[in-house]
C-alpha cells in the first residue's frame, strides 16, 4: 500500500511512501487475543475436568471471559498498540486480565452459581490467558510489524538531530507501530524531502489525513505551530530533547499551571530491588534444575577436548565498585589472551572489529566444536545461575564488564555500575554481538533507568527466542 504524498506544489517531484493502515494491525491483534483467550478457556476447562467430576458451563467459562477481556483490552488502548513497548503491553495485558478474572470470580461467589469447580475453571483459564495472550501477540507483531500496512501513519513536525534519532528508532523498531510518512519543516524554504520523506512548510499542505503527529524539540518553541497541530491531529506527541535523562518512567506534574516532569530511576529504589531479587531466585532455581545435566555433559566434553578445567572464572565489575568472580564453561584455549594479542597484531581488520564490537566473528581463541557450539547457543553462561543465587548477579541486568572496560562507559557507568550485572540483558535481545560497543552501553543505561518487572519478564521471554534463533551469536 503506497500513496504519493507530495503533490501540493507545482514542480515538485512526487515521492511515493508506504502508508500504513492502523485498522489492519488492530484487527490482527483482536483476532490474536480472541484465539488466545478461547484457547485458554478451553484448556482451562479441560484441565479442571481432569481433577474433578461434573460438567462445565462452557459459555460461561469461555465466551463471557473472552468478551469482557477484549472490551477491557480496548479500554486500555491495546488495540492501537501504537508507541507501546513490549513491556508496557505485557503490563497492561496481565493487570487487565487479572482484574477481569477477579471480577468474574467475585460474580460467581456472589451469585453462588457453578459451586467451586467453576471458580477452578476461572483460575486455570486466567493462568493460561496471562501467558497465551502476550505470547501470541508477540508472535503476530514479530511476524507482521515490517509490513508496509502495519502500524499508524505519523507526521514528524520539526527537524534536527532529535528528528534523525527518532527516524532511526522507528526504522529499527517497527514493532512500535509508528510509521513516518511526511515531515513538516515549519519554514518557507523547506527542501523537497528529508529522511526519504516529502517535506512540507505547513501542516495545512498535507494532502491526506493523518491522525498522529510527533513534535520534536526544534518545533516545541513555536506556539502557533503547536496550536495548529492540536487543531489538525487527533494524537500529538511532544518529544523534548532530554538527552540521557530520557526515560519511560516520567510522571507529569502540574506545578501551578507549569508542566514538570519527574524522572525516576527504578532500579535504584529499595522496594524494586527486593522485587527483582525475588524474581532472580525463583528463575535461577527453576532454570538451574534444567541446567545441571547440560553443564555436566558440556563440562565432560570440554575436559576431553582441552585437557583443562572445564570451568572458567573471571573477575568482573559488580554494583557499587565491587568485583565478583563470574563463572562460565570454558570455550577458549588456556593461552587465549596471548593468542588474541598476536592475532590483532597481524590483522588490521581484526583490530578494527575488536575496537568496535569487543568481539571477533572468527575468533582463533575458541575451541573447535564444543567451544563454538556453547557460544552460539549461550550455554557457556549456565554456571552463572550460581552467581545469581549467591546474589552477585541478576537474571536480567547490564552486561558484566571487566575493570579495563569501565573507561569506555564514561559517565554512563555512574548509573550502570550501581546495579548488579545480568546473565541476559536488553542489548543481548536487541542484536547481541551485532551491536557496537557504544550501542550496548546505551541499552544498558536505558535498562537501568527504565526498569520494571514487566521489562524483565519481556527480556527473559525474548532471550529464549534469541537463543533458539542464534541471532547475533558467534
Amino acid at each position: 500500500m503506497a500513496t504519493a504524498l507530495s503533490q501540493p506544489r507545482a514542480g515538485r517531484t512526487a515521492i511515493t511512501v508506504p502508508r500504513p493502515n492502523p485498522y489492519f494491525g488492530s484487527g490482527l491483534l483482536a483476532v490474536s487475543d480472541a484465539l488466545a483467550l478461547l484457547t485458554a478457556g478451553a484448556l482451562g476447562g479441560s484441565a479442571w475436568l481432569m481433577w474433578t467430576t461434573g460438567a462445565v458451563d462452557w459459555s460461561a467459562a469461555i465466551l463471557v471471559p473472552v468478551a469482557v477481556s477484549m472490551i477491557a483490552y480496548a479500554g486500555q488502548g491495546l488495540y492501537s498498540a501504537v508507541g507501546l513497548t513490549g513491556a508496557e503491553q505485557l503490563r497492561r495485558i496481565v493487570l487487565t486480565t487479572t482484574l477481569v478474572y477477579l471480577a468474574l470470580t467475585a460474580a460467581l461467589f456472589l451469585t453462588k452459581e457453578g459451586a467451586g469447580q467453576s471458580r477452578g475453571v476461572v483460575f486455570c483459564s486466567w493462568a493460561l490467558s496471562v501467558f497465551l495472550v502476550p505470547a501470541l501477540r508477540a508472535f503476530v507483531v514479530h511476524r507482521f510489524c515490517r509490513m508496509s500496512w502495519w502500524g499508524a501513519p505519523v507526521v514528524i513536525v520539526g527537524r534536527g538531530d532529535l528528528a534523525h534519532r527518532l527516524m532511526d528508532l522507528f526504522r529499527a523498531r517497527p514493532q512500535l507501530g509508528l510509521k513516518p510518512v511526511a515531515v513538516v519543516d515549519g519554514t518557507r524554504n523547506a527542501p523537497e524531502q528529508a529522511f526519504g520523506l516529502p517535506v512540507y512548510s505547513s501542516i495545512h499542505e498535507l494532502p491526506l489525513p493523518v491522525s498522529h503527529a510527533i513534535v520534536v524539540d526544534s518545533a516545541l518553541r513555536a506556539q502557533p505551530l503547536l496550536d495548529a497541530c492540536s487543531a489538525r491531529f487527533a494524537h500529538v506527541l511532544l518529544v523534548p530533547d532530554l538527552g540521557a535523562a530520557t526515560t519511560l518512567w516520567v510522571s507529569p506534574t502540574d506545578l501551578g499551571g507549569t508542566l514538570g516532569l519527574e524522572l525516576r530511576h527504578n532500579l535504584l529504589m529499595p522496594l524494586d530491588r527486593c522485587l527483582k531479587r525475588v524474581l532472580d531466585v525463583v528463575v535461577s532455581l527453576v532454570a538451574g534444575l534444567f541446567a545441571i545435566p547440560i553443564i555436566v555433559i558440556a563440562a565432560s566434553w570440554i575436559a576431553a577436548a582441552s585437557r583443562q578445567s572445564p570451568f572458567f572464572a573471571q573477575r568482573r565489575q559488580s554494583c557499587s565498585g565491587k568485583e565478583v568472580t563470574v563463572y562460565k564453561l570454558r570455550t577458549m584455549y588456556p593461552d587465549a589472551d596471548m593468542m588474541l594479542l598476536q592475532y590483532l597484531a597481524r590483522s588490521d581488520d581484526a583490530r578494527a572489529e575488536w575496537d568496535r564490537y569487543y568481539k571477533l566473528k572468527k575468533d582463533p581463541r575458541v575451541l573447535p566444536g564444543i567451544g563454538h557450539f556453547l557460544r552460539r547457543t549461550s550455554l557457556d553462561e549456565l554456571p552463572q545461575f550460581w552467581n545469581i543465587l549467591r546474589g552477585d548477579m541478576s537474571v536480567v541486568g547490564p552486561r558484566p564488564v571487566m575493570a579495563e572496560e569501565v573507561i569506555r562507559y564514561g559517565s554512563s557507568f555512574d548509573v550502570v555500575g550501581r546495579v548488579k550485572p545480568g546473565l541476559t540483558g536488553l542489548w543481548q535481545v536487541s542484536g547481541r554481538n551485532d551491536l557496537s560497543y557504544d550501542e550496548r552501553i546505551r541499552l544498558d543505561s536505558y535498562y537501568v533507568r527504565n526498569w520494571s518487572i514487566w521489562l524483565d519478564l519481556t527480556i527473559i521471554a525474548q532471550t529464549l527466542r534469541v537463543v533458539v534463533s542464534r541471532c547475533g551469536a558467534y
